[in-house]
């Protein structure tokens, strides 16, 4: 009787995740149900008090990719602009740029940049 009172305690007292979410090591991660701009995703996910994935090693980053129903999906990498003209410059052999700002994952584990309007899935995790 008294190991099943210790029992219920320590399950009350071990952090969970919300319906929805999904945990890995100490935290809890959502795959977005539609696909939208990385600043919509970004705000989204600080709208549940969470933050878009942050992939801190090969193990987050198989745990997220297995999330299937996302083909690419948002991170949180984003190149800052600190002027009027792109950072992550990409030069044609015409001369002409293109600039990408936003990181996003495809689902062979590839990291990508692109620009920041397209339209992808996100995942937000947020810390127990």
């Amino acid at each position: 009787r008294g190991k099943l009172f210790s029992m219920r305690n320590a399950q009350q007292n071990t952090p969970m995740c919300l319906p929805g979410w999904r945990r890995f090591k100490s935290g809890c991660y959502q795959l977005s149900s539609t696909s939208n701009t990385w600043e919509f995703a970004r705000q989204d996910c600080e709208g549940s008090g969470a933050h878009l994935v942050i992939l801190t090693d090969k193990a987050e980053e198989n745990f997220v990719s297995s999330f299937g129903g996302a083909e690419k999906f948002w991170i949180g990498l984003k190149a800052e602009d600190t002027s009027d003209t792109c950072v992550c410059t990409w030069t044609w052999v015409d001369g002409s740029s293109l600039c990408y700002r936003c990181a996003h994952v495809a689902q062979n584990h590839a990291w990508l940049v692109g620009p920041c309007d397209e339209s992808y899935y996100w995942i937000c995790e947020k810390e127990l």
